[in-house]
Formats: structure tokens, C-alpha cells, sequence
């Protein structure tokens, strides 16, 4: 399972606590059941945090590093973390305010790991990377399955390079509008710097 950070909820709106993302569920058993691990910028694995409870180990319940100290790391706003648990019916709550306006991520070259940073489904379409796209397939994404496997490639095409409408391209080149639900993450390839990617702010009910 993989899951980005929400749009940050203090005032800088920069990064997200990872004590902020807490599992929740009958099943849990808190003897390092469920693990997060984080993707450095060069497209490897980064740092992995175990979750432990006070009626597992008899300790703060939290994530902990591998010498077994109390985490709390603070990741980009959007970018996303591997997420594998043994336990069923389990589900992570993710404390804060909804950051109600749209979010703009900054990307840099190379391979990242991004996803829907909104309570709420948002489409592919939706996801418009902005600065040196470039339109001649420098930008793709490719979503994951949900056995953790990788699933669809799309590529970004514009009219500027291709003569094609704006948008995500899927492997028949086709224009693809794709649904990415709340959580829902992706790996980004960027062949160009100073590229931004914006999601747009949740639409919240009267």
C-alpha cells in the first residue's frame, strides 16, 4: 500500500509530521506489524519506521527507527511513503485541518514518489505540472496496484510539443483522465528542473 502526506496543516505549509499518520484498528497487535518507509530524492529507499504500542512493547505508541528511538520526521508535502502491513481492517488517520486551497508541489529532476495530497479524489486531468515541462514527453507517472505492483504509465504531452492537447498520455496515446483517490500515490519521472505539479484544493460541502 502507498500513501503521500496531506497538504501540510501548520503555517509554512511545508512538510507533514509523520506522528501525524496513525493506524488505527482492532488488529494492529503493535509488534511492528505495519512498517512506513520513505524514498530518497534519487529514487531509492530511505529511512523505514516501525509502529510500536504501549500493549506491544510497552512503549509510547509511535514510530520508531531502527535504534528503536521515538520518530518523528517531517516529510515534503506531497511526496509519499511505502506503507506494509501484516494486520487486516486497518486504517491510518491523518490528524490536522484540510488545506483548503490548491497545493503546489515542487519537483526536481529525476524519479520521486507523489500522490493525491487532498481528502478527496481528484483526476489526473486535474494534476497539471507547470515551469519546464518541456511537452515532449519529459514528465510521466506511473501508478502502483494494489498487490504493490506497477500498474499504468502516462506520459504528459502539450500542444507545444506534440500538437496535441495538454494532458496525460496513456500507452496508446491516448488522452487518459484517470481517478486517484484520497491517498492515492505514484511515481513521477521528471527529465527537467523547476517543474511544479499542483493539486487542486478538495471541494468541501456546504
Amino acid at each position: 500500500m502507498v500513501t503521500p502526506t496531506f497538504k501540510t496543516l501548520d503555517a509554512t505549509a511545508t512538510g507533514y509530521a509523520i506522528s501525524n499518520i496513525v493506524p488505527e484498528g482492532a488488529n494492529i497487535g503493535g509488534y511492528g506489524d505495519i512498517s512506513i518507509q520513505l524514498m530518497n530524492a534519487d529514487g531509492t529507499w530511505g529511512n523505514m519506521y516501525v509502529w510500536y504500542t504501549q500493549d506491544g512493547w510497552g512503549v509510547p505508541n509511535g514510530w520508531y527507527d531502527e535504534n528503536g528511538d521515538l520518530a518523528n520526521e517531517t516529510i515534503p508535502a506531497g511526496q509519499a511513503l511505502m506503507i506494509s502491513c501484516d494486520a487486516e481492517d486497518v486504517t491510518f488517520r491523518v490528524l490536522g485541518e484540510v488545506e483548503l486551497a490548491d497545493a503546489s508541489l515542487p519537483v526536481e529532476a529525476g524519479w520521486e514518489m507523489f500522490g493525491n495530497a487532498s481528502p478527496a479524489t481528484v483526476h489526473l486531468s486535474e494534476i497539471v505540472p507547470t515551469g519546464d515541462v518541456g511537452g515532449y514527453g519529459d514528465i510521466s507517472i506511473q501508478l502502483m496496484n494494489a498487490d504493490g505492483s506497477w500498474g499504468s504509465q502516462y506520459i504528459y504531452y502539450t500542444t507545444a510539443g506534440w500538437g496535441v492537447p495538454n494532458g496525460w498520455y496513456d500507452e496508446d496515446e491516448q488522452l487518459a483522465d484517470v481517478a486517484l483517490a484520497a491517498g492515492n500515490a505514484f511515481m513521477l519521472s521528471c527529465d527537467n528542473s523547476d517543474v511544479s505539479f499542483t493539486i487542486p484544493a478538495p471541494i468541501v460541502a456546504e
